[in-house]
């Protein structure tokens, strides 16, 4: 009988000390897998498409250093909020690559039927009247919610003075039915100093358009590696004008970690486009071309947390 109770004394203790060890290992890794987080901020000028007057605020979030271990499943955690008031580029031709597939895709179906046809005009010598418009693609990430390129709500340092937004375009005849913005938001970098790796915008619907219209939303994650990617837009060209084409290729992290580097053709007027993975996770917003690629803005964290941000207002 006290051999019994020696053994199972020293099975317990085993056990006990394996658990401790077990324990200390996890506690050790979770430690080592948690990255540093660092507050910054964001300078960000907001529309309001009815009144044509503006509001400039400071957007703060808690940044994190995205090579660091762990650092990809913190990254789509919750955003902090805060809004501290303040007082107060040239776009190349998108290009067709070669050994690259482009087409047209069905726009009343998913993914597709997500992506946004727009069409903005301007007053470009302040007399009161419209002189000029711009088309260009948007797409939904939430229901009265849209992002599109910076570039295609401000023109030579103007706003746009009406946007027109149409959903599942899908033929040679512009449809009957729009939708308007109720504001927009850019950021500072780019309406004042004109930098294009600011050229993305955050637009607020009047209309729920994902759910009303079921057309549903794109969910998005700040990349972190490399993978094959589709960029879907209308291009101005006449051979497919009003219909929503799709390149597809592979892109890059540009090492100032504000640009897609990307092989998928696009044209002119896919600027504002979708730039998404298989899984339908938005990483970028198709901006302008090159000679061999083409570019998109990444889905930073800043601007992860200010989608986030705005969903909930």
């Amino acid at each position: 009988m006290k051999t019994n109770i020696r053994k199972i004394s020293a099975i317990v203790c085993s056990l006990v000390v394996l658990t401790t060890a077990v324990c200390s290992s996890s506690l050790f890794t979770t430690a080592q897998s948690t990255p540093e987080t660092t507050k910054e901020s964001l300078d960000i000028v907001e529309f309001n498409c009815d009144t044509g007057t503006t509001r400039e605020y400071t957007f703060e979030y808690d940044s994190i250093d995205i090579n660091a271990p762990g650092a990809a499943q913190m990254l789509t955690s919750a955003p902090e909020q805060c809004t501290t008031e303040k007082t107060t580029s040239d776009i190349s031709t998108r290009n067709i690559l070669p050994n690259s597939s482009f087409g047209k895709v069905n726009a009343t179906v998913s993914p597709y039927r997500k992506v946004l046809y727009i069409r903005s005009y301007g007053d470009s010598d302040g007399n009161g009247q419209n002189d000029y418009v711009e088309y260009g693609t948007a797409f939904l990430v939430h229901d009265d919610l849209a992002l599109t390129a910076a570039h295609c709500v401000m023109e030579d340092g103007k706003y746009s003075t009406r946007m027109e937004i149409y959903t599942k375009q899908n033929s040679k005849t512009l449809n009957s039915t729009y939708y308007s913005p109720k504001q927009w938001s850019i950021p500072v970098n780019y309406s004042q100093n004109g930098n294009i790796n600011y050229d993305w915008c955050i637009i607020k619907l009047k209309n729920n358009l994902g759910s009303s219209n079921s057309l549903g939303h794109f969910e998005y994650k700040v990349p972190t590696a490399t993978e094959k990617i589709f960029v879907n837009g209308y291009p101005t060209d006449t051979t497919y004008r009003y219909f929503q084409c799709m390149g597809q290729g592979n892109f890059s992290l540009e090492s100032g970690g504000f640009v897609l580097v990307h092989t998928a053709s696009t044209m002119t007027g896919m600027s504002g486009g979708p730039v998404y993975n298989k899984s339908e996770y938005v990483v970028g917003i198709q901006r302008s071309g090159g000679s061999s690629y083409n570019y998109a803005c990444k889905i930073t964290q800043a601007l992860y947390n200010l989608i986030e941000t705005c969903k909930n207002e």
